[in-house]
This record gives C-alpha cells, sequence and structure tokens, in this order.
C-alpha cells in the first residue's frame, strides 16, 4: 500500500503531474548540472515586424536532461512571457484541477471488478500483478484514475521520472517574474483524454507480454528523439499515429493545433514577446501548428539547437 500510494500521487494529475509545480527550479546554473543537454525542437514564426518564439516540449522526460541549450536561452532571454497548454501555476487552474481529480479518482458506488466480464476480471488481475498491484488496493478507482496509475507505472519503470520541459520552463518564467498564461483550459484538456469503462475494456483485451516493453521501447525512442533533434523521427510518429486512429488523431491534435494556432496569432499581436511552448508532437504531422500558421501567412524558420 505504500508503493501505491506513492505512485498513485504521480499518476492522477491531468496531462502532468502536479507535484511537479513545487519542484522549482529557481536559477539557470542548477539546470546546467543536469548531465544531458538536449537539442529539443524551436521555431520563430514572423510576420510583417511582429514575430513569436515556438518551442517543443517533452512530457514526461527523464531526471538528467538539460533543456538549457544556446537556443533556449537566447529565448527566454528575448521574451516576455510565457505560453503553455496549461500554466500549473495559476491558482485557478490548481483549484479546478483538484477538483477534476476529487470527482475523478473514486468510484461512487460498487468497484472495478463490477465493471469488467469474468474473463477480463481475470486478464485485469494478471496485468495488475505484472506492475506489482494487489487488486485490494485499487478495487474503489474510477477507470480513469487507474489508467493514469498504470500509464505512470510504466513510465517509472521506463525512467521518466524527471521535471517536465513544460514545468521547467513555467518556473524559470516564473522566477524571473514573466509572465506565464495557458491556451488551453484544463477542463476542456480533461474533456479530451478522460477514460472510461470501455477505454479500460479496451486497454484490458488488447494487453498483452509485449505491452509494457513496448511501451518503454515507444518512450525512450520519443526522448532520444527529442534529445537529438531527430525531426524526421518526429514527422513519422505523427503521421503514423494519424493512420493508426484518426479519432485519437483528431482529438489530441488536430482539433487542438486549430484552436492554438488561433490563440498564437492573437499573442503575436500584443505587446508583450511570446514563447509558445507545447507538446513536440504539435509541430509535425499534416495538420501541425507550423502548417497552420503557415496558410495564416507566417513565414516559420527553425531555428539550430
Amino acid at each position: 500500500m505504500k508503493k501505491l500510494n506513492k505512485i498513485f500521487i504521480l499518476a492522477i494529475a491531468i496531462c502532468m503531474p502536479i507535484f511537479f509545480i513545487g519542484c522549482s527550479i529557481n536559477s539557470i546554473g542548477q539546470e546546467d548540472k543536469k548531465s544531458t543537454l538536449a537539442k529539443g525542437f524551436f521555431w520563430k514564426a514572423t510576420k510583417g515586424d511582429d514575430f513569436i518564439y515556438l518551442v517543443g516540449t517533452i512530457h514526461p522526460d527523464k531526471s538528467n536532461i538539460n533543456y538549457l541549450n544556446d537556443t533556449m536561452k537566447k529565448i527566454i532571454k528575448e521574451t516576455d512571457a510565457l505560453a503553455l497548454e496549461i500554466n500549473f501555476s495559476d491558482e485557478n487552474t490548481k483549484k479546478s484541477l483538484d477538483k477534476i481529480n476529487k470527482e475523478n479518482t473514486y468510484l461512487k458506488q460498487g468497484e472495478l471488478n463490477n465493471l469488467l466480464t469474468n474473463k477480463e476480471q481475470e486478464k485485469f488481475k494478471r496485468i495488475l500483478e505484472s506492475l506489482d498491484f494487489k487488486y485490494e488496493d485499487i478495487k474503489n478507482l474510477t477507470p480513469e484514475a487507474i489508467s493514469n496509475l498504470i500509464k505512470k507505472e510504466i513510465y517509472v519503470r521506463a525512467g521518466f521520472n524527471g521535471n517536465t520541459s513544460d514545468i521547467f520552463l513555467q518556473n524559470t518564467y516564473n522566477s524571473n517574474n514573466k509572465k506565464v498564461i495557458s491556451l488551453e483550459n484544463i477542463n476542456d484538456q480533461h474533456k479530451i483524454i478522460s477514460k472510461n469503462t470501455t477505454d479500460l475494456k479496451k486497454f484490458i483485451n488488447e494487453f498483452n507480454a509485449k505491452t509494457i516493453e513496448k511501451e518503454i521501447k515507444t518512450g525512450n525512442e520519443i526522448m532520444y528523439a527529442f534529445i537529438t533533434g531527430d525531426s524526421n523521427y518526429m514527422e513519422k510518429y505523427v503521421k503514423d499515429n494519424q493512420l493508426k486512429n484518426k479519432d485519437d488523431y483528431n482529438n489530441l491534435l488536430k482539433d487542438r493545433n486549430k484552436k492554438m494556432v488561433e490563440k498564437i496569432d492573437n499573442l503575436i499581436k500584443e505587446n508583450e514577446n511570446y514563447a509558445v511552448a507545447v507538446g513536440t508532437m504539435h509541430f509535425f504531422g499534416n495538420d501541425s501548428i507550423i502548417k497552420l500558421l503557415q496558410e495564416k501567412g507566417y513565414k516559420v524558420t527553425k531555428l539550430k539547437s
């Protein structure tokens, strides 16, 4: 139960663990001590005399990653404000996330096995055992909470237990008294990525001996592509996922990209110089933020890192 409590705290947040908010990085010097310098992905979008920086982020990530290459330092220096998918340091966002977690962590009645067939119950038990969980410890969780818990445990096994680049940037801009805003609303984001009984059943039925190994392998490949700045890998990954599951692609990337670009188009007109930092995958594929901005007349230049 002690292990469950520890990991459960890490698991419940919506798109990244909220406990990272407290792990602030107070100076650039501290981040420089990390061992692996990531190239990452950066662009500058311009229209007329206006410009905005675009930064690809990675979540989750490993604890030894240093995001402060020369390009990132330059962007931080030249911008007055930061726009993230979600600004987790915002008090209203914290309250909303706390409310979401309270409403979606425990079943209002019954237990998980009541939602599953006998065959699914047996397989679910084996899955939990493979992850060192006991059914009795998690039986009252919602399908969403158990999905997050399993996902987080796989991340931990893959070594993804560090600060995210989103949170690093959030803390850096906050510590320099620069404005940080959200491009999305936490409640809207939750609706997109929330899990239900159907999702849990699908996970159980599709789970096999190689599921965890495959997830870990993919996570490490994405991390390595981010560290090395491998645009070809990111482009292929997004396009492959579009072919595999069009609905997920539309919900998680295409539709959100359109809304984010509208926000970016408004931000560039403001007096502050902005850096927009969102998940790297939003900048690749057929419906990327880059392509949508170009369709709006922006010149988008990839920056060396």
